[in-house]
C-alpha cells in the first residue's frame, strides 16, 4: 500500500532521471529497509500468535490474550515503520512522534486498528475516536488479565478477567 506513495519520476526522461538517480536510489533502499522491517514484524506477529495458541490450549486465557495483544501491536509497530518511511515524513517532526509512539501500547494497537482502512474510506474525527477508544479498551483487559487488582476490597485473580 504504501508504495503508491512513491515518485520516481518517469524513466524515459533521462535528464530527471540523471538529476534524481542518487536521491531516488537512497529513497528506494530506504523503502526496502522498511518493508524488511515490516515483513519480520509480521514474522514476529504470528510467532506471538502461535504462543498464544498454546496458552490457549493451556486454559490460560489472560496470557494467550496477552500476546494475541503484543501481536497486534508488532503489527501497528510495523506500519508505523512504513510510514515512517514515506516522503515528507522521515525528515519531518513527524518522525519523532512516530518514535514516541512505537513506546505506546495503545498508539501501536490503534495504528494496528485503523491502517487498513487508510485510504479506502473517509477517515473523520469520530472514526479516530472510535479506534483510539477501542485500543485503550483492549490494553486496559490485557492489564486486568496480567496484574492483579491493587484495590484491596476487590481482589480478582487477572485470569477472570479473560
Amino acid at each position: 500500500m504504501w508504495r503508491r506513495f512513491l515518485y520516481f519520476g518517469d524513466p524515459m526522461d533521462a535528464l530527471a532521471h540523471e538529476t534524481t538517480s542518487s536521491v531516488l536510489s537512497g529513497k528506494k533502499k530506504l523503502h526496502e529497509q522498511f518493508n524488511r522491517v515490516f515483513t519480520v514484524c509480521i514474522e514476529h506477529a504470528k510467532d506471538l500468535l502461535a504462543g498464544a495458541k498454546i496458552l490457549l490450549n493451556a486454559n490460560l486465557h489472560n496470557l494467550a490474550y496477552h500476546l494475541t495483544v503484543l501481536a497486534l501491536e508488532e503489527v501497528g509497530r510495523g506500519h508505523m515503520l512504513v510510514m515512517a518511511s514515506m516522503p515528507g515524513i522521515h525528515s519531518s517532526p513527524h518522525i519523532a512522534k512516530l518514535q514516541k509512539a512505537q513506546e505506546d501500547h495503545t498508539k501501536k494497537l490503534f495504528y494496528a486498528l485503523w491502517t487498513p482502512h487508510f485510504g479506502k474510506e473517509k477517515i473523520t474525527k469520530e472514526f479516530f475516536q472510535e479506534f483510539e477508544s477501542l485500543a485503550e479498551t483492549i490494553h486496559q483487559t490485557r492489564l486486568a488479565g496480567l496484574y492483579v487488582s491493587a484495590h484491596l476490597e476487590s481482589i480478582v485473580p487477572p485470569r477472570s478477567y479473560i
